[in-house]
């Protein structure tokens, strides 16, 4: 049976596994499950259609499933959080679930740490092994790609992507995607300082890999800021058919952040939906 403290409040269409802990405080309303393992620390507040795999942690003060910072959500929408497994949420977190226009699901993948005041909006994707620093605002329908740190105080555009592996420095904004496997600083203009050398080689990347990525990033942004796109140097890599996975991964990446005009591939989807709506 699950543990759970006298003061602490569970709706009876709360789902627990058998060996959640729930500590003092707690709040738990709506059609919540939590998977094995998952331990509640205290004063939490968990509601709407939220959904939280095997051993999450979650600290005092964090809220999971509340309504989204949107005028055009309604409390009565049923959408969700979806959350995997082994993640750690510490103080005063915020992950906020989806809305109907904007797909209905907020998710974050496994082994995912979010550091106190990090917030989450609707409709955003955290995958794999993503940490966010304190104070990160990760806005709607965003995507943070598996490996991504995000230092102190950053902040995301709404449907900006942040290709993956890439090490996003203090302080630092963006309102267009960032390529993947990077190292960024700044804001206005958010400048490349080069590829993530070091999360890199915690990943196992050979060195000559690491050269290739470090090459193709200074070609296709000549003058380091994430506005400066160099479109030859792209279609010139496009064309190569000898570059390594990781190389391609990042022209593919940068290709499809160019769907749109304002350098944000989410963005394409955003405004055919919305053409399709008024046809």
């Amino acid at each position: 049976m699950p543990t759970i403290h006298p003061s602490a409040i569970i709706d009876p269409t709360v789902v627990l596994a058998d060996d959640v802990s729930v500590g003092p405080g707690c709040v738990v309303r709506g059609n919540v499950k939590i998977g094995p393992g998952c331990d509640l620390r205290g004063r939490c507040w968990i509601e709407g259609h939220t959904t939280l795999g095997a051993g999450n942690i979650v600290f005092p003060n964090v809220t999971l499933g509340t309504q989204p910072q949107d005028w055009r959500s309604d409390p009565a929408d049923p959408t969700q959080v979806i959350i995997g497994d082994n993640c750690v949420f510490r103080e005063n977190v915020t992950v906020h679930r989806g809305t109907k226009s904007g797909g209905g699901i907020t998710r974050i993948g496994n082994n995912c740490m979010l550091m106190v005041n990090s917030h989450v909006g609707h409709d955003a994707t955290l995958e794999d092994r993503v940490t966010l620093i304190n104070n990160v605002t990760v806005a709607g329908h965003c995507r943070v790609e598996t490996g991504v740190w995000l230092s102190g105080y950053a902040a995301m555009h709404q449907f900006t992507t942040i290709g993956r592996f890439t090490f996003f420095g203090a302080y630092a904004g963006t309102d267009r995607d960032v390529a993947p496997y990077a190292r960024v600083e700044g804001t206005r203009p958010t400048q490349y300082m080069g590829v993530n050398v070091v999360g890199l080689r915690r990943l196992g990347v050979e060195v000559d890999v690491i050269r290739s990525l470090r090459e193709a990033l200074g070609r296709l942004y000549p003058n380091g800021t994430i506005y400066d796109l160099d479109k030859e140097a792209l279609a010139e890599y496009d064309a190569r058919p000898d570059l390594n996975e990781h190389v391609r991964y990042l022209v593919d990446f940068v290709k499809r952040s160019t769907a749109h005009r304002f350098g944000r591939a989410r963005e394409a989807g955003r405004f055919a939906a919305a053409a399709a709506e008024h046809e």
